[in-house]
């Protein structure tokens, strides 16, 4: 600005001396004027040394400052011209001539001309900012409106504040489907139905495609749930569209300011962890982040962080229980299961991380690697002399659903050797729900002459129309089943699943078998193969080559 002045002001020196020498018929080319023109062009070209190359960024474009930085650029140069025009002026006495006032009316001219360019500007300038920070659909902040909002707040850490991460599920299903004006539409309508819900004391914006953030002002901690409830009881209703009826499904992550999160990168991050805990407990689901929720996600993470080297490092085992001829007390076959144990999280139960592999997408490595154990440990007792017993292999959804699956496991039992009709492969019920393409994988198994288990029947998706479709050998019968059994309180249930199987020519299995009454009962109703504590508890290949040199569960069995 300092240049930029400076070359404006010698501009106008040398012009006024170019009209002076002008009207004497005095001015000669190359002279001084001509040298006072050349280093005012010299002041005004090295402004473009400071000229700012990037736009600044992460800031609101704030007007009022807007407004004094063009004043200031108007202000100066313009003020300067009319001092020194006025300064001519007095020279000639205040006696207008065609030279002066021709210098007048440009001056004026100029004048006006830059008063509409500022104008202009500032309605331009207005435009940018609606379309940076205002989201065009709903007319709500977006998320750098957000995030400027956000840090002006945070500095009174005295007002309490609530942050609520809201999704709105299905929208890209919709969307997908309907097309996008249908998406728009639903976030339109729960935009409005928020706003009805929130009324005052609010803020609220549209944080991403299917994301709103509000913001809770002046509010108590009880307030947060009854705002919350209230938000899923509006959201709950169907949203029509013309011939449509869509239902969406909400969740929500919470925050609070300053108890949980005290930085805007600190409530970003824990509304989100809040948000991914809500959508794993459900529909409808609000949580609020705490230490607790902080340090399950903690383990969670490290988790997965430690499960994708396990293998390489010798970490994973297999495991196995035996299941038993409840009649003769005989060992008739073994399940397969995988345990873990780390060095600096000790044993790790399969119920914790075998989730937490099929959400990080590791489970059919984990599944083929127990797999070709089992298979080979199976063929190393036969080796070693033992009646082939059959081998049951837990297989996850996922791994099932594995385009490869039929022929990858065919493949493992011709690397480890093992005759195919001694492998079990337990899947759950839940496969139910593609039930055309589990009957063809079914149905590739069966040819191979290899067997497959219904795990934990009773619990799950299973029809008997369903069931009468599957090309499968064995029933599981759940534990929880199996815990209500007493000698003195028949169980019709565990009954009729038993004789459903007989009928249905399938081998019934009873799982979680923990006292000689159960077994009695379950012998009483025709089941014919156990497993569970009663026998033995999972043990390891070593243990389990002692076991079947003993037989030692006959001792139990014998009772």
């Amino acid at each position: 600005m300092t240049y930029l002045i400076i070359g404006l002001f010698l501009q106008v020196i040398g012009d006024i001396t170019f009209a002076q020498f002008t009207i004497k018929n005095s001015y000669i080319s190359g002279g001084s004027v001509d040298l006072i023109w050349t280093i005012a062009l010299l002041f005004i070209g090295y402004t473009a040394r400071y000229h700012e190359k990037e736009p600044r960024q992460g800031n609101m474009i704030d007007p009022f400052a807007l407004n004094v930085s063009t004043k200031k650029e108007f202000i100066f140069p313009y003020s300067s011209i009319l001092i020194l025009s006025i300064l001519m002026m007095q020279s000639y006495a205040w006696n207008l001539n065609a030279l002066s006032t021709g210098w007048i009316m440009i001056f004026f001219l100029i004048i006006i001309r830059q008063a509409f360019t500022v104008m202009k500007n500032s309605e331009l300038l207005a435009e940018l900012n609606q379309i940076a920070y205002i989201d065009p659909l709903t007319s709500l902040g977006n998320r750098a409106s957000f995030l400027q909002d956000t840090k002006n707040s945070l500095k009174d850490e005295h007002a309490p504040l609530a942050f609520i991460l809201l999704q709105v599920e299905r929208v890209r299903m919709y969307t997908d489907i309907f097309g996008h004006h249908v998406g728009e539409q639903i976030m339109k309508e729960v935009s409005f139905r928020l706003k009805h819900v929130l009324k005052e004391n609010f803020k609220m914006y549209r944080y991403s495609e299917d994301e709103f953030m509000i913001v809770l002002l002046k509010t108590e901690r009880s307030n947060i749930t009854v705002v919350n409830e209230k938000i899923l009881i509006h959201l709950a209703a169907p949203i029509r569209l013309k011939e449509l009826e869509l239902n969406i499904v909400a969740h929500g992550g919470v925050s609070v300011f300053p108890d949980q999160s005290l930085t805007i990168e600190e409530i970003q991050a824990h509304t989100a962890e809040a948000l991914y805990q809500a959508k794993q407990n459900g529909n409808y689901a609000f949580v609020s982040y705490g230490t607790e929720l902080q340090s399950n996600l903690v383990r969670k993470l490290e988790i997965e962080s430690y499960l994708r080297n396990a293998i390489r490092e010798h970490q994973l085992s297999v495991y196995y229980q035996p299941k038993v001829n409840l009649r003769s007390g005989r060992i008739v076959g073994m399940e397969a299961l995988l345990r873990w144990h780390h060095p600096k999280l000790g044993w790790i139960s399969p119920a914790e991380f075998i989730p937490i592999a099929e959400e990080a997408g590791l489970i059919n490595e984990i599944g083929e690697w127990v797999l070709f154990t089992a298979t080979y440990q199976s063929k190393q007792l036969q080796l070693l002399g033992f009646e082939p017993l059959l081998l049951s292999v837990n297989v996850s959804v996922l791994q099932f659903q594995s385009p490869n699956f039929c022929r990858r496991v065919i493949e493992i039992l011709e690397e480890t050797s093992l005759d195919s009709q001694w492998l079990e492969l337990e899947i759950t019920e839940s496969i139910v729900q593609n039930i055309k393409e589990s009957v063809s994988i079914l149905q590739c198994l069966k040819t191979s002459q290899i067997k497959t288990s219904i795990d934990d029947f009773g619990t799950g998706y299973s029809s008997l129309n369903v069931l009468e479709q599957l090309p499968i050998d064995t029933l599981k019968i759940d534990k929880s089943f199996i815990d209500r059994l007493l000698s003195n309180q028949k169980s019709p249930m565990v009954k009729t699943i038993i004789e459903l199987g007989l009928n249905l020519n399938l081998t019934v299995v009873a799982e979680g078998i923990e006292t000689i009454e159960q077994k009695e009962v379950l012998t009483s109703y025709g089941c014919t193969i156990g497993q569970g504590y009663l026998f033995s508890r999972p043990i390891d290949f070593d243990a389990f080559v002692t076991l079947l040199q003993t037989q030692d569960v006959l001792k139990t069995t014998s009772l």
